[in-house]
Formats: structure tokens, C-alpha cells, sequence
């Protein structure tokens, strides 16, 4: 009897299945993976902003020119932002709040919106989020 050189259906499905349960432990850990670095760059975000709202405090002694509606008119977030957050601000005199709401992809950020404040307070879902 010649037997003929290859695989086995049963060592096919073995090589499946094992190749399966290694792609069902590894996707949610890049997938949080994937998501802390887009949350990273709304801090990035967040943080140049705040920076850039206290050196026009500084120039103009207020924060309320900096921002038109809900708009940041100070930076222009780049699209690695823009994709997956919503920015908004709000501005007095002598205060401001910026937030970065999630949307797409990052919508199921278990962090929510980012904040940051004029007093450097950062808020988020979780206390590990900032």
C-alpha cells in the first residue's frame, strides 16, 4: 500500500483550532492596547491645549478670546485625535475646561471623557485614566 505524503483532515483542524484559541487570547489585549494609545494622544491632546490657553492667558489676561463657541481656535488636533475624539471647550475670564469625548472606534473607552481644567484637575471615568 502507497500512502501518500501530507496532512490529515483531523491534523488540519487541530493546527485550526489551536491557531483559533491563540487569536481569541490575543485580539482583546491588542484591542486595549490599540485604545490606551489613542487615549494617549487626547491627553497629548488635552495637555498642548491647556498650554496654549495659559500662554494666551498670559498675553491677554483672559481665557475667553481663545475659544469661539465650543471651539478650540489655538490648535487644530491632529486627524490620529480627530477620528476618535470630539474636542470642546469652554472658556470665562478666568477659567476653562477642555474635554475630549470618544467617539468611533474609542467609543467603548472604558476612561469616557478626558477633561482637563485651568486648576490642571483631569477627570475621566476611572482614576487610572490620567
Amino acid at each position: 500500500m502507497n500512502r501518500q505524503p501530507g496532512f490529515t483532515l483531523i491534523e488540519v483542524m487541530i493546527a485550526v483550532a489551536i491557531i483559533a484559541i491563540l487569536a481569541s487570547i490575543a485580539y482583546p489585549s491588542y484591542s486595549d492596547y490599540v485604545q490606551d494609545s489613542r487615549r494617549q494622544v487626547a491627553k497629548q491632546t488635552l495637555i498642548e491645549g491647556a498650554q496654549r490657553l495659559e500662554r494666551y492667558y498670559a498675553q491677554n489676561l483672559n481665557f475667553s478670546g481663545a475659544v469661539s463657541g465650543s471651539t478650540l481656535t489655538l490648535i487644530s488636533p491632529s486627524s490620529d485625535f480627530s477620528d476618535y475624539y470630539t474636542l470642546t471647550a469652554t472658556a470665562a475670564a478666568n477659567t476653562f475646561t477642555l474635554s475630549a469625548a470618544p467617539k468611533g472606534a474609542q467609543a467603548s473607552d472604558e476612561c469616557g471623557t478626558l477633561t482637563i481644567a485651568n486648576t490642571n484637575q483631569t477627570t475621566g471615568s476611572l482614576s487610572s485614566c490620567w
